[in-house]
């Protein structure tokens, strides 16, 4: 089961288009995992800024899970985080570290950051293979997916 959550935050000139782009991206994925069965489209169209009453998409997705919709989304088995560019708090990293959590799929758009918070989760976690995704093309902008799995 999968959900899309897509957003634009910035007028910067490397997201004007990133809207469709990222839609575009998760259509062809789709299309390469006919397994997948989609489960809702999740879409903050407009500038959403940092501000989360902006993303009614995401406080949808949020309640959505809170629900029960999806137990691939709100459940302590998988976290997914998609922190702002400065990276996750240090109280987050040990919370995660600390509690029952399997597997986190860690979404950043700062390969700087992420690179310090894998650092701090790699005490708990194992850390797999991280994906970058041009989510931006032809910008120096990338995102990275990164799955990591609970230490035994």
């Amino acid at each position: 089961k999968v959900v899309i959550y897509a957003r634009v935050s910035t007028e910067h000139e490397a997201q004007i288009s990133a809207l469709e782009n990222q839609v575009q991206y998760y259509d062809e994925l789709l299309k390469w995992h006919p397994d997948w069965e989609l489960v809702e489209r999740y879409i903050d169209e407009g500038l959403s800024g940092t501000s989360i009453n902006k993303r009614q998409g995401f406080l949808r997705m949020m309640a959505d899970a809170s629900k029960g919709m999806d137990p691939y989304l709100a459940g302590k088995d998988i976290v997914i985080v998609d922190p702002p560019r400065k990276g996750l708090s240090k109280e987050l990293i040990a919370s995660l570290c600390s509690s029952d959590v399997k597997r986190i799929v860690y979404v950043s758009c700062n390969p700087a950051t992420l690179a310090r918070d894998l650092e701090l989760l790699k005490e708990d976690f194992e850390i797999g293979t991280v994906y970058p995704v041009d989510m931006f093309p032809y910008t120096v902008h990338l995102e990275c997916v990164t799955a990591l799995q609970r230490k035994h």
